[in-house]
Parts: C-alpha cells; sequence; structure tokens
C-alpha cells in the first residue's frame, strides 16, 4: 500500500505526522511525506521520503505580516489588518502549494491520502476516491462540541452559538475547496453538497489523549480520538 502525508503549517503540524509516518513505514506500507520545504531535514531524519510542497507559505507565515496575523502582539485592530494582509499576499504561495499536492498525488496515485486541515487538494481529489482520504486533526474542536465553539473562536458560547461556529468553519473551508478547484483549473463539476457530504462521512483522527479531550458520544463513528503519539528520537536530537 502507498500512502501520502500532507500537511502544512508549522513544526507543530508536521510532528504528528513523522510520528503516524515512522507506524506506517514500520508496518511495511510504501510511505511518502508532502511538507513544506522547511521541513525537509526533520522528515529525511526519521528516514522517511520527502517530497517539497515548496517554502513560499512558510515563508510568508514567518514574515513579519504572517506573526501578526498569526498570534503575535498588538491590538487586536492590528492584527485584523494583518490578517487581511496576510490573505491578499497568500495567493501565490496558495497556488504553489496546489499544484504542487496537485502533481505529485497525480503521479504517485497513492491508495490513501491522510492529510491535516490545513491541506486543501486532498479534499477535492476525496470527491473521486470517496473514503480513502483521512483528515488528522492534533488539536481540538474542529468537529461540533456542545460545550465548546470551533477552535477558532476558542471559548463556549452556549451550544446554539457553538454549533453556528462549526457551520461558519464548514462554510469558510467549502468555499476554499471551491476557490482552490478553480485555481488548478479542474474542468470537473462539484457542488457545495458533494463537499459537504465528504467533510461530514470521511474518516477523521484526532492525535489528542482521550483524557484529555473525551470523544462525544453523540459523534458518527468517523470521527475518532486515537490519542497522541510521538516521533523516534534521532541522533541529531530532533
Amino acid at each position: 500500500m502507498k500512502i501520502i502525508l500532507v500537511s502544512v503549517g508549522t513544526r507543530g503540524d508536521m510532528e504528528p505526522f513523522l510520528a503516524i509516518g515512522e507506524i506506517l513505514k514500520e508496518k511495511g506500507v510504501d510511505v511518502i511525506c508532502a511538507f513544506p520545504e522547511q521541513f525537509r531535514d526533520i522528515t529525511e531524519d526519521s528516514n522517511l521520503k520527502f517530497v517539497s510542497l515548496g517554502k513560499k507559505l512558510n515563508e510568508l507565515l514567518e514574515s513579519e505580516v504572517g506573526k501578526a496575523a498569526m498570534g503575535g502582539s498588538g491590538s487586536r485592530v492590528k492584527k485584523i489588518i494583518a490578517y487581511i494582509k496576510l490573505a491578499v499576499n497568500q495567493k501565490e504561495s496558495s497556488i504553489e502549494l496546489l499544484n504542487k499536492q496537485y502533481e505529485l498525488i497525480k503521479r504517485e496515485n497513492p491508495d490513501r491520502i491522510v492529510h491535516n486541515g490545513k491541506a486543501i487538494y486532498p479534499i477535492i481529489w476525496g470527491l473521486k476516491n470517496r473514503g480513502k482520504n483521512i483528515l488528522v486533526c492534533p488539536f481540538p474542536y474542529m468537529h461540533f462540541v456542545k460545550d465548546h465553539a470551533h477552535i477558532a473562536f476558542n471559548r463556549n458560547l452556549g451550544t446554539y452559538l457553538n454549533k453556528l461556529t462549526y457551520a461558519l468553519a464548514d462554510f469558510g473551508l467549502i468555499t476554499t475547496v471551491i476557490i482552490s478547484k478553480k485555481w488548478l483549473d479542474l474542468k470537473e463539476k462539484i457542488t457545495r453538497r458533494e463537499i459537504r457530504s465528504v467533510l461530514k462521512n470521511n474518516k477523521v483522527i484526532y492525535t489528542i489523549s482521550p483524557s484529555l479531550f473525551p470523544r462525544p458520544d453523540y459523534w458518527k463513528e468517523n470521527l475518532k480520538v486515537m490519542g497522541y503519539h510521538e516521533k523516534s528520537r534521532t541522533a541529531k536530537g530532533q
């Protein structure tokens, strides 16, 4: 079996996938890690195949505007302004990222894709390959929890408003998928309903301890809380 692991973001977004990659490789799976170029060394230190997704997005996130938008100090107004600037400047890097994911997946024709929430093309691929892509969440509150809003809001707003925050996040993600399809110039027609169905029914793994994030008993069976796994330590101390 061939599995491609696709993760976009910072070092913390890569670590769960390196652990998963090591586990899969031990079981004889052909594993390919598709990460931003900045994480080539830590991937190869784990003796895993690495394919670069480019460096533009991470360079943007590490810029002054990126740091201000993604958690830097300053007033809320300054953070909002920085976030808008980041969104405007992100198109070129996002297109590079999408094209590299598309080219890799088309070339390798994997049996499964395991990805994080910031990797968009695996969702598009999953429309034609139902049940073959798996979302990995290293943090909680990406799917509806009665007593907590979506992680982007990071508070309890009451059950009704909490549910609305998850619907809002889904709307934003579905819109991003549609825009990404246009950037890739893919001709196949896809509807919001089809994308929503994939997001609702695909397998999801939360790599969090159940002691810290107990699985709600009202979740569907495709949503699992599987616990935390750490990648092995190397001679370089990674």
